[in-house]
């Protein structure tokens, strides 16, 4: 008969295995109570699988937009580097900068997209540090999906009086009501029915955001080199090639106010992350 401990240590080497076969992992954890504290009872394994994946090319740990988990991202990540990884996407996390920011370094010279959705930034953080990093810093960032990034003293104020909190702002205020029809906006939290195989792309048409402009390219577009997680919204326009890319060239002329992100807003810094003209791409 096997001892638990035994039992554990050959789940973990299994698992283990398996990561070290992957080039892409996609995980949706469901909320509910202490989800902050489940999470940290999984980090030792979390750790063990994470140091496995070796041949990672992307990543994407995400939660329910409605209860973002209020953790450090190395709680999870192990202040792990993977040589190879080229997009790297988190879901409804509160965070400090320099959670972020620690991790977009240790990868800079890889990551070609990054995609940051739902995350609330904590009171001392602000969101034009972390973006002035990614513009700077990443050599060779193609896309990047701010898909309702926000602070965490505006979202809690927007949902205090509210049962439950849905996928799109209150108030009249999501991004599907600032854009054109373009069909179905599914986005839930759960992309358990995507294909994971062959790095086909795990987002791409089939679960399209309602960010029609996005300056995000998706794994079909120029150079990405079937990157398995893509942005949020695929581009349709073909890429500016005007000067207007260089107009803005300090963080401080985002209009970051440190409180709170417009859809204007976030949209406006995509483009200007990616390096792409503000009114063409």
């Amino acid at each position: 008969m096997m001892e638990p401990h035994t039992a554990r240590i050959v789940q973990e080497r299994m698992l283990s295995l398996l990561a070290s076969r992957l080039t892409c992992l996609e995980l949706h954890f469901d909320g509910g109570p202490e989800l902050a504290e489940r999470m940290v009872e999984l980090s030792g394994l979390a750790r063990t699988v994470l140091l496995a994946a070796k041949n990672l090319q992307a990543i994407h740990i995400g939660f329910p937009s409605r209860n973002p988990l209020d953790l450090r991202l190395e709680t999870i990540f192990h202040n792990i580097r993977w040589e190879g990884l080229r997009a790297f996407g988190i879901q409804a996390w509160r965070l400090d900068s320099q959670d972020i920011i620690k991790i977009v370094r240790r990868h800079k010279t890889t990551l070609r997209g990054l995609r940051l959705r739902d995350v609330q930034l904590k009171r001392g953080s602000i969101w034009k540090d972390v973006l002035s990093v990614m513009r700077a810093e990443i050599d060779q960032l193609e896309w990047v999906s701010l898909r309702r990034i926000d602070y965490s003293d505006h979202f809690d104020q927007l949902w205090a009086n509210t049962m439950e909190v849905p996928d799109e702002p209150p108030f009249g205020a999501s991004d599907s009501n600032e854009e054109a029809d373009d069909g179905d906006d599914d986005d839930d939290d759960d992309f358990s029915s995507q294909n994971l195989s062959d790095q086909e792309s795990i987002v791409g048409d089939q679960a399209e955001d309602s960010d029609e402009e996005s300056t995000a390219d998706t794994d079909h577009g120029p150079d990405a080199d079937d990157i398995a997680i893509s942005p949020d919204t695929p581009i349709t326009l073909p890429f500016c090639t005007c000067s207007r890319s260089s107009d803005l060239t300090s963080a401080d002329g985002l209009g970051d106010n440190g409180m709170s992100v417009t859809y204007q807003q976030r949209k406006m810094w995509e483009k200007w992350v990616a390096g792409r003209c503000p009114e063409h791409a």
